[in-house]
């Protein structure tokens, strides 16, 4: 299991837009989570950010020392600054917290809740100096209601046969949904250092995961698929004893999240692999 805890935090920051309509400046603001030690040993940990979406890395930045020590049980804040540059449309950027142990980057690391930054509108014009812009408007809004007056009044051709399906074509098979032109089925990386072996056929998902070292944990979880949600059962058969409910949220053929849970003993807040198989 993952040294490190990143519990449900804020769901979204709010940028403001600094400068005016002339001279437009970055969106800018912050956000606070909470880090925790889950150890019994002090642990020294990185702190990073890892977006996803149309968010850019080089927005996020974490205040104070990104690598820092962390008494046993001990819980620390980490502040998150995001400055969105000049141009960038309104809109809502994803962005996780990530911590990683340092003694071990690769196996041990926990991933937050999914955040969004809120960046706003543009800043509003000084009234008066767009107005020929608005009178342009008007102009053009004004032709295309007398074309489409002249189009309605002009004589009415023919209509068309209706055309009658052929019984072979109204046989023909509908075309696949999207979801399964990259199904889930594959092997996958969890955030609580697991490896995730997922099956996906028709609406049903299911997987067996387990933790690979020596006294590692092994579960299984069987569940149903309706559009980006997935709810089902697991249950632990090796190492833990906890059982219980989850419902995770489809964020790409390459990413998952959990977005509910019940029950006791499951780490794992997301799941990713490197591509569809």
């Amino acid at each position: 299991m993952p040294t490190f805890e990143i519990p449900d935090g804020p769901a979204t920051v709010e940028l403001k837009r600094t400068g005016d309509a002339k001279n437009p400046g970055p969106a800018t603001g912050s956000i606070v989570f909470n880090v925790t030690n889950k150890s019994s040993d002090a642990c020294d940990g990185r702190l990073g950010v890892v977006v996803s979406g149309d968010s850019k890395e080089a927005w996020f930045s974490v205040e104070g020392d990104r690598e820092r020590t962390f008494a046993a049980g001990e819980t620390q804040t980490a502040t998150i600054n995001v400055s969105a540059p000049p141009g960038t449309a309104a809109g809502n950027y994803p962005f996780r917290l990530r911590a990683v142990a340092v003694n071990d980057p690769d196996n041990d690391h926990a991933e937050g809740p999914v955040a969004t930054a809120q960046v706003p509108g543009s800043a509003p014009v000084a009234k008066g100096s767009r107005m020929w812009l608005w009178i342009l408007i008007g102009v053009i809004v004004l032709l295309l209601i007398i074309v489409a007056l002249w189009f309605a009044f002009r004589s009415k051709p023919e209509p068309a046969p209706i055309e009658v399906a052929k019984p072979a074509e109204a046989a023909k098979p509908a075309a696949p949904v999207a979801q399964a032109a990259c199904p889930l089925t594959g092997t996958w990386r969890g955030s609580d250092g697991g490896v995730y072996d997922i099956m996906e056929a028709g609406s049903s998902v299911s997987w067996n995961g387990r933790y690979p070292a020596p006294g590692g944990w092994a579960h299984r979880f069987s569940g149903t698929r309706n559009g980006d949600t997935i709810e089902g059962r697991w249950a632990d058969y090796q190492g833990n004893t906890g059982r219980g409910t989850l419902t995770i949220h489809v964020d790409s053929p390459t990413h998952l999240t959990r977005v509910g849970s019940s029950g006791s003993g499951f780490g794992g807040t997301s799941w990713m692999r490197r591509g569809c198989p």
